[in-house]
């Protein structure tokens, strides 16, 4: 595919989103030239085109690890200008793909929840949990910040937290009682 050089960065990421929002996983060869042309040119991607390249890998079970290890470093070195989506989509893409990227989860761990939604937090919650990644200061901010947010929680976000919350042992009684409180409602 020799024109595929002739996009841009930015169309690349968005390409692999919308195959991937669209469900296309007929396209292994497409999807393989884009991850190649992204890691040629992975120094100028940024935040979005960096999760939304990474989410698509995902979703299309597109598992290469060059273009994983590469988003990752640049995600790190970044990681102070990524926004909380871009943060909760970036940690789930690399769970969903199975990738414990210790560095990563360390630079994500490091960062401040107040501006994170509620499906950032469970995103992010589930990712650590599903990884196992167990950063205990860290996984007890999620549950402090999920607390705060909760009543804006959907019922997805909820579930997503009281799981990660079983799966790293997290008894964080604050969380798990307003959940408890705060689900009785939605259910009855």
């Amino acid at each position: 595919m020799p024109k595929l050089r002739e996009f841009e960065l930015r169309n690349l990421a968005n390409m692999a989103w919308s195959l991937a929002r669209l469900r296309v996983g007929h396209h292994g060869p497409l999807m393989s030239a884009i991850a190649a042309a992204s890691l040629r040119q992975i120094s100028c991607i940024h935040g979005q085109g960096l999760s939304n390249t990474v989410w698509a890998c995902a979703l299309l079970r597109l598992h290469d690890s060059n273009l994983m290890a590469s988003i990752a470093a640049k995600s790190i070195r970044i990681i102070a200008e990524l926004k909380p989506q871009e943060i909760g989509n970036l940690a789930w893409a690399f769970a969903t793909c199975s990738v414990r990227h210790e560095p990563l989860f360390a630079a994500i761990s490091s960062r401040s929840l107040t501006q994170f939604a509620p499906q950032n937090l469970a995103n992010t919650a589930w990712a650590f949990a599903t990884i196992s990644c167990s950063h205990v200061p860290f996984i007890e901010s999620l549950a402090s910040a999920a607390l705060q947010k909760l009543a804006a929680f959907s019922g997805q976000d909820i579930a997503s937290m009281v799981w990660s919350c079983a799966k790293l042992q997290l008894r964080h009684v604050p969380l798990l009682t307003s959940i408890s409180a705060a689900s009785i409602p939605r259910i009855a």
